[in-house]
């Protein structure tokens, strides 16, 4: 299995830009790191290509390295070439590989590994030669194998290979820029036509190419390694030098939509626009130690960074989810927060801190005198109001005030009385009110001596607590909010859940434990009764809840495995599972563990040392998950595995196996699927592995239904294999010839004897 790392949750992919109204400006992308020992081969990665599905392809000191967006499969040639380059071709879905004196292509065999095919080996007495650099255009036939010493060119279609001319120039880097190729030697840069090298500048005297594009305009842009970037203009001539902003050497570069993906030997990694302004940075002191030497981007959209210690992957494709992350990592845990305009605070078991979303530099700084535990945050007028182990308290122009000597948990406003608010304590309730802008200390509500940690008003004006021993109980206030006159306990059928929730919709009061129940209290017979609306409404989600919140139309559970948000539009419910699933190793005590509404779109969930960030507005516009696809398929037996053909999309397995596994592919990121044989009758089966295994089988003819889905009822479109299970020798055709021609002989035989 791979192993997932974020390196510490890196605080990487910060805007240099910040602006105070977004939070999504100052976040991350999730990171994976994978080590040389998890990928199989050798530490220094040279070359990424991006191949079919979720393939991509790296190439090491070792041979070639294939990802296929669950496993990692290390490839090497008969002649054990160090690799220094791979290209894949999507035309003709093979990959070319660039190596130390050779060069060639691996395509996938019936069995679903990688074979390699030979094009060139270098004499042995004329000088080494590292093929660094493949380009293809759509479309040609020749593919071009650039090396510091030759350019050769091969004919797909004759197989015949053909070095350019090289005026005796060294080659320097060769591009696909658009549809054309484009090779730098000395200060010269020709573009290819076929065979033929046309001069297209002469201006590039110690300016050396590490990569090409388009400007906006459709004039050539040149980047160099240390010297900035040249635009030239029709005529070949520089129209614009433009500095890089900051002092870096470039290794590599990709690009990505309009901005630029730039690898450095001495500072990390940026995305930088096409004025070289740096949009984001990750260096060493963010995690990033190792030089970068390739740039990629896969199918979806996300970074792949070849290190000269290890593989990096930024997951750019996952829209709606980043990470705010203490770069000191000392933070704790995180339990709360509140996003101001120029600041965003967050409560967590070491104090209150607050981060200023306008520093160039993002981090967080304790606020004076807030050590100790914060279990809340709440923005009451001008102030930040903390429910905090030692009393609350309020924040305003950095000054950390008491509002009352005593620990809270939570503070709810009274609906009746606007400017009232009400106090869950450790040993109660308390009375706040509002005076002169201020939240102060009205007074102790006495009828009550135990913890509240969790209270809502319905709207009748009662207050409902949850309580861990006795289930929900009901309070009625005096009039002044003094004393209660009145408390009532209710309890809902259990069998072994004493987890009891309850979450406020509209004017709604909803009752539930994690058992499935859904209740709301019926005034005329005074009880706590099963409603059938939202018992619907929350039926895929309400299953194994840690806790369950709702924001308006947004009904969020929280489990072991991460959080499912359930939105009902008119009379359809969207439902996003394994949201945060990536960060659930960082996830708070499950006890505390709750979503933060930050801003309108924009929630969090706790972390330690951060936030996990969602936008649901990126959800809205997720497209469908793909369908999955079958990688290999091996037999699984007692002593060793055995491969099967996949040739024409088909399987055919022998008589007597009990178990096949299929490897699958074009996952979503989950990793969820579900299956079944439908000839069988079966059930839907779940599996999450990245694999499934098909048992008991039995000969004859079965069709194999395999689809993505998110566990709560969402599902990719279905992919169908036809599975052939022969039969064992005895019940074939020819035995059944050999039983009938051997009845007749037996019948004859018989026959003679008795006459």
């Amino acid at each position: 299995m791979i192993k997932l790392y974020f390196l510490s949750f890196l605080f990487l992919w910060c805007c240099v830009n910040l602006y105070s109204n977004s939070v999504d400006n100052i976040t991350s992308k999730p990171v994976r790191f994978y080590t040389p020992s998890e990928y199989k081969s050798d530490a220094q990665v040279w070359s990424i290509s991006k191949g079919e599905y979720d393939d991509v392809y790296f190439a090491t000191n070792e041979g070639i390295v294939l990802y296929d967006g669950v496993r990692w499969e290390k490839y090497v040639t008969p002649s054990e070439c160090i690799m220094r380059s791979v290209f894949y071709d999507e035309e003709n879905k093979v990959a070319y590989s660039g190596g130390v004196n050779e060069f060639g292509y691996w395509k996938y065999d019936e069995y679903g590994n990688l074979q390699y095919t030979v094009l060139y080996e270098n004499s042995p007495s004329a000088p080494t030669q590292e093929f660094w650099k493949i380009a293809k255009v759509p479309g040609s036939r020749l593919v071009y194998f650039e090396s510091p010493l030759s350019l050769l060119v091969y004919d797909m279609v004759t197989g015949k290979i053909t070095p350019l001319a090289d005026d005796g120039m060294r080659f320097h880097f060769l591009f696909i820029v658009g549809e054309k190729v484009y090779v730098q030697q000395n200060n010269y840069l020709y573009r290819l036509d076929g065979y033929e090298k046309q001069m297209i500048t002469d201006q590039l005297e110690n300016f050396y190419l590490v990569y090409m594009s388009l400007a906006s305009d459709g004039r050539l842009r040149l980047f160099s390694s240390e010297k900035g970037t040249l635009l030239l203009d029709e005529r070949g001539k520089i129209e614009k030098h433009i500095s890089y902003e900051t002092n870096m050497r470039i290794t590599s570069m990709s690009c990505l939509g309009e901005d630029y993906l730039v690898g450095t030997g001495n500072t990390g990694f940026y995305r930088i626009d096409e004025n070289g302004t740096v949009l984001s940075k990750v260096g060493e002191q963010m995690g990033l130690k190792n030089t970068v030497l390739s740039v990629g981007v896969n199918n979806k959209g996300d970074i792949w960074l070849g290190l000269n210690g290890g593989i990096m992957m930024i997951e750019e494709s996952v829209k709606e989810e980043s990470l705010l992350l203490d770069p000191k990592e000392s933070i704790g845990y995180v339990y709360c927060a509140v996003d101001r305009e120029e600041q965003l605070y967050v409560g967590t078991n070491k104090g209150l801190f607050c981060m200023n979303k306008e520093d160039k530099q993002t981090r967080f700084v304790l606020v004076p005198e807030s050590k100790g535990q914060v279990w809340d945050l709440y923005h009451i007028g001008d102030e930040v109001v903390v429910a905090h182990n030692k009393g609350l308290f309020s924040v305003f122009n950095g000054t950390f005030r008491e509002i009352k000597h005593s620990g809270v948990y939570t503070l709810v406003p009274v609906p009746s009385r606007p400017g009232y608010y009400i106090s869950g304590n450790y040993v109660g309730l308390s009375l706040y009110e509002m005076k002169d802008g201020k939240l102060t200390f009205r007074n102790n509500i006495s009828g009550y001596d135990d913890l509240v940690q969790n209270c809502v008003f319905d709207k009748d004006g009662n207050l409902w607590i949850t309580h861990s021993r006795r289930g929900y109980m009901r309070l009625r206030f005096d009039n002044n909010y003094t004393s209660i006159v009145e408390s009532e306990i209710y309890t809902v059928p259990t069998t072994l859940s004493k987890r009891a929730f309850m979450v406020k919709v509209g004017n709604d009061l909803i009752f539930m434990n994690n058992e499935g129940g859904v209740y709301k209290y019926n005034e005329l017979n005074n009880t706590l009764q099963s409603d059938e609306y939202y018992a619907t409404l929350l039926s895929t989600i309400n299953r194994d809840i840690l806790r369950i919140q709702a924001f308006d139309d947004r009904f969020w559970q929280i489990n072991e495995d991460g959080v499912c948000l359930l939105q009902k539009n008119y009379n359809k419910v969207m439902v996003n599972a394994g949201l945060f699933a990536r960060m659930k190793d960082q996830f708070i005590p499950k006890g505390f563990r709750k979503v933060i509404q930050l801003q309108d779109s924009i929630y969090a969930i706790g972390l330690e040392n951060g936030l996990g960030i969602m936008n649901i507005t990126a959800l809205n516009g997720q497209s469908s998950m793909k369908k999955p696809h079958i990688r290999k398929a091996e037999i699984v037996g007692e002593l060793e595995n055995r491969l099967l053909s996949l040739e024409e999309g088909n399987l055919s397995i022998p008589a007597h196996i009990n178990m096949v596994r299929l490897w699958l592919t074009a996952l979503n990121r989950e990793r969820q699927v579900e299956y079944r044989i439908v000839e069988r009758g079966d059930k839907w089966e779940n599996s999450s592995g990245g694999y499934i295994q098909l048992s008991y089988l039995r000969s004859g003819d079965f069709t194999l239904e395999i689809r993505s889905t998110n566990g709560y009822g969402i599902h990719s479109e279905t992919s169908q294999v036809m599975l052939h299970i022969a039969s064992p020798w005895y019940a074939t055709t020819y035995a059944y010839i050999f039983y009938s021609l051997l009845l007749v002989v037996i019948v004859f035989l018989i026959s003679l004897v008795s006459h």
